[in-house]
């Protein structure tokens, strides 16, 4: 456990188990993506802006409606608005993220995607009219 070996693999040693053998924290080393050559580093310091700013947002939508419809609901107790409420919020609730993903990506990403701006597939590939 030389200081030319942490520097050569990337780590630092947290505690020594025996003379060559330790405990090391490695810090990732993320090289080139096979599909498109690129640093992974780069991939994800673009993408992970869009994907905060696409996370708050869901966050902050998500619970715009839900106080809003828990006051309605609160509100007219006992009705049929009430009732609507609760049947829909547990429906959101039971469905699968998956397909409630797939349900999202058709319609934000195919249907609506000249409005959005975004595409079935996501960002990360390309695809030719050919599927390509």
């Amino acid at each position: 456990m030389t200081p030319e070996n942490q520097r050569k693999y990337h780590f630092i040693p947290l505690t020594e188990l025996s003379q060559d053998k330790a405990w090391v924290l490695k810090w990732p080393y993320l090289r080139e993506s096979y599909q498109t050559g690129r640093p992974v580093a780069e991939i994800l310091a673009d993408a992970i802006p869009s994907t905060a700013l696409l996370a708050t947002s869901a966050m902050i939508l998500a619970i715009i409606i839900g106080v809003f419809l828990g006051v309605l609901a609160a509100l007219k107790a006992h009705s049929w608005l009430d009732y609507w409420i609760s049947v829909v919020s547990v429906f959101g609730y039971s469905v699968p993220s998956y397909v409630a993903a797939m349900m999202f990506a058709l319609i934000f990403g195919y249907t609506w995607s000249a409005w959005t701006g975004l595409e079935i597939q996501g960002s990360l590939r390309v695809i030719n009219d050919f599927g390509e």
